[in-house]
């Protein structure tokens, strides 16, 4: 989702920032919003996305490199995180000097995040003027490429699965925790249950959804999984789970209104 964009949907002095995290539950989006709440962070403005099944998994404290929860939002040492990430990286020495090439020369494939907003490529700003192209996997190696296609090879013909009840009592707790804190901020939210390729993804059990819709608002949850437009065509995805600049726009015209975008609204949206 780019950050950029939707700070054309919010007032001037608004300053967007993304939380980016890998496989992240519930559980992981209530550490980060108790924590913000407790140190007074004003939660004005809050999207929250959530991945279906991903999201309603039992949370397991990691101490992989792309999955470990942050010691404050944890409660656990300094020490023992730092650690955790020191012992992560010297097990890969063949991609250091990758990782070292693609920071100093750089590369297509390397993520340049902008350490106000934490979007991962800051370039987007500039981009907020036209809706992106839909070929999401032109901006993916070829390698990726041809990795997405062999996935999903065959499976259209096999349709679209529907989950499992997801939500339990004390995911229920949780929600309602989250949804007190947004109370309590004031805050203008959405809750939005993330499109993925419907082919190899579920979409949204009707009984969960209905539990989100009466904890947050029917007015307040938007459901994009399952077959839509732009769940249908694998040219909206980077993979089967991600999604691409373009499915971003089309979510955030449908929650704040399709916007026309002049110089205007470009100037806006860079200014912090």
């Amino acid at each position: 989702m780019n950050t950029y964009r939707w700070k054309t949907y919010l007032p001037a002095d608004a300053h967007p920032f993304i939380f980016q995290a890998w496989s992240e539950t519930l559980t992981g989006i209530e550490m980060k919003m108790s924590y913000l709440d407790e140190h007074q962070v004003p939660l004005d403005y809050v999207l929250i996305m959530l991945d279906i099944p991903g999201a309603f998994k039992k949370e397991q404290l990691s101490c992989e490199a792309m999955t470990i929860k942050h010691f404050l939002f944890t409660g656990k040492s300094r020490i023992s995180y730092n650690a955790a990430q020191y012992f992560n990286f010297i097990q890969k020495p063949s991609l250091w000097w990758s990782s070292i090439k693609k920071r100093v020369v750089g590369s297509k494939e390397f993520c340049h995040s902008d350490t106000i907003t934490n979007d991962w490529n800051k370039d987007n700003k500039y981009s907020c003027t036209g809706i992106p192209e839909q070929d999401s996997l032109r901006d993916c190696s070829e390698m990726s490429r041809q990795t997405f296609f062999a996935k999903i090879a065959h499976r259209k013909n096999q349709g679209v699965a529907v989950s499992e009840p997801l939500i339990s009592k004390s995911f229920e707790d949780q929600l309602r925790h989250i949804k007190t804190i947004l109370d309590g901020n004031k805050s203008d939210y959405y809750v939005i249950l993330s499109p993925a390729y419907c082919y190899m993804n579920p979409a949204v059990n009707p009984e969960d959804l209905e539990k989100l819709k009466v904890v947050f608002g029917e007015d307040r949850v938007y459901d994009f999984t399952g077959k839509n437009e732009m769940t249908d065509d694998y040219n909206n995805f980077t993979d089967p789970n991600h999604f691409g600049q373009r499915v971003g726009w089309m979510i955030l015209e449908t929650l704040y209104g399709a916007k026309e975008k002049g110089a205007n609204d470009l100037s806006i949206s860079i200014q912090y």
